[in-house]
C-alpha cells in the first residue's frame, strides 16, 4: 500500500523555513527603541513576532510524521547518529567561510572550541539540531504511550506543558502583576518548579510541539472532516488567532523591552509562550488548505525534503547576500524581505541538492573502484 503524502506538511515546513530565514535575514528596521516616535518601527516589530513559528512547525511536523508511523529502534538509533554527525560537520564546514564573512581568522584551538560550542553569532543557529535530538532520545518512551498508553502520552505533553508554557506564562502574570503595583523593574524569569521542574534549562517546549504534532496525526480525520464542513470558520478563525496572538506578543514585548531597557526578541522569547503555540496551530488549519499542484507544489515539496540541508547551510548564503540586499531600499520592508529570502532559499537548495547528488555519487562509485582494484 502506497504511504499517504501529507502536502499540508510540505507546506508547513516551507512556511517554516521561510520565516527561519527572514528571522535570520531581517532586513527591515524593527528596533524601535532606537528611533522613538516612528510608529512604523512598532508596526514592523509586531509584525516580526509571527516569525516565532518557525522552528516549532518543524517540532510539531515531526511529531506528526513520527509518532503516526511504525518505529524501528534500531533505525531510529542510527537516524540519531546520522543527525548528530551531520550536525557537527556542517558547523565544521560553514565555520570556514564564516572567518572570512566576519574577517575573523581561527586559530585551530578557536576553530575547535567554535565547534564544539557552537559559537554564538556562527552556527548557534544549530540548537535546534540539539533539541531535536533530545527528543529523539526519548521518543522511543513517548511512541511506547503514544501506540498502548494514550492517557500516559497525554499526561507527559500536559505535564511538559505545564513546566514549560505554564512557567513562563505565570512568569509574565508576575511582571505584569508587579507592573500594576508600580514595582516592575524588570521582567521576571525564574523557575516556579524549582527543582521539581525537569525541563527547566533545557529546550523543553520543544516536546510539547512535537506531542501536539502527534495529537494532530491522531485526530486528523476528524479535523480534515469539521474543515470540510466548515472551512470558511475554521479559516477565518485561524486567521484572527494569527493576528491576535501576534498583536499580543508584540504588545508584551514592547512592555518587556521598556522594563529591560534592550530590545526583547519577539521571535526567540516568543518560542514558549502562548501566543506562538497558539500561531502554530493557526498556521497549521490553514495549511490544511494547500493541495499539491504541479510547479510550485514541486518546489514547496523538494525544499520539504530537504530542510535539513537548507537549515545547515543557509547561514552563509544569509551572511554572504546580506550585505548588498542592505543597499537596495526596496528590499528593506517585509514583502521585499520575503522576496529576499526566497532568493536564499532557492540558493541554499540548490546547493543542498548539489552536495546529495555529489555523496551519492560518491556512495555508488567508491565502492566499485575498490572491487576493481
Amino acid at each position: 500500500m502506497e504511504k499517504r503524502r501529507y502536502h499540508f506538511i510540505d507546506m508547513m515546513e516551507f512556511v517554516g523555513m521561510l520565516c527561519v530565514l527572514i528571522y535570520h535575514a531581517t532586513l527591515f528596521p524593527y528596533n524601535f527603541p532606537a528611533a522613538p516616535g516612528v510608529g512604523l518601527y512598532r508596526f514592523y516589530y509586531i509584525l516580526r513576532g509571527f516569525l516565532s513559528v518557525c522552528v516549532p512547525l518543524f517540532f510539531f511536523a515531526n511529531g506528526f510524521l513520527l509518532l503516526g508511523a511504525e518505529m524501528e529502534l534500531k533505525k531510529h538509533l542510527m537516524k540519531m547518529l546520522r543527525l548528530v554527525i551531520y550536525t557537527f560537520l556542517g558547523g565544521a564546514v560553514i565555520l570556514v567561510p564564516l572567518m572570512y564573512i566576519q574577517h575573523e581568522p581561527l586559530s585551530f584551538s578557536e576553530y575547535l572550541n567554535a565547534l564544539w560550542t557552537f559559537r554564538q553569532g556562527w552556527i548557534n543557529h544549530l540548537w535546534f539540531m540539539g533539541a531535536l535530538i533530545c527528543i529523539y532520545v526519548f521518543f522511543p518512551l513517548i511512541k511506547t504511550a503514544y501506540d498502548n498508553n494514550f492517557k500516559a502520552f497525554c499526561w507527559f505533553m500536559a505535564a511538559a506543558a505545564v513546566l514549560t508554557f505554564g512557567n513562563v506564562f505565570i512568569c509574565s502574570c508576575a511582571t505584569a502583576g508587579l507592573g500594576l503595583l508600580g514595582r516592575a523593574d524588570h521582567v521576571v524569569e525564574f523557575n516556579v518548579f524549582n527543582m521539581f521542574n525537569p525541563f527547566w534549562g533545557m529546550f523543553g517546549y520543544a516536546f510539547v510541539y512535537f506531542c501536539a504534532g502527534g495529537l494532530a496525526r491522531r485526530y486528523l480525520p476528524r479535523i480534515e472532516a469539521l474543515m470540510d464542513r466548515a472551512r470558511w470558520k475554521m479559516n477565518a478563525g485561524a486567521a484572527g488567532v494569527i493576528v491576535l496572538s501576534t498583536v499580543c506578543l508584540g504588545l508584551w514585548g514592547m512592555y518587556c523591552t521598556r522594563l529591560g531597557g534592550a530590545l526583547w526578541d519577539n521571535v526567540w522569547e516568543g518560542y514558549d509562550t502562548v501566543f506562538t503555540f497558539a500561531n502554530v496551530l493557526a498556521v497549521g488549519v490553514l495549511c490544511l488548505n494547500y493541495k499539491a499542484a504541479h510547479g510550485w507544489g514541486r518546489a514547496i515539496r523538494l525544499v520539504s525534503e530537504n530542510t535539513l540541508g537548507i537549515y545547515i547551510f543557509h547561514i552563509v548564503f544569509s551572511r554572504l547576500m546580506r550585505g548588498w540586499a542592505w543597499k537596495l531600499p526596496f528590499l528593506r520592508n517585509p514583502i521585499g524581505n520575503i522576496v529576499f529570502a526566497l532568493v536564499i532559499l532557492a540558493v541554499t537548495l540548490a546547493f543542498a541538492l548539489a552536495l546529495k547528488a555529489a555523496i551519492g555519487f560518491i556512495k555508488v562509485h567508491l565502492p566499485r573502484r575498490k572491487r576493481e582494484e
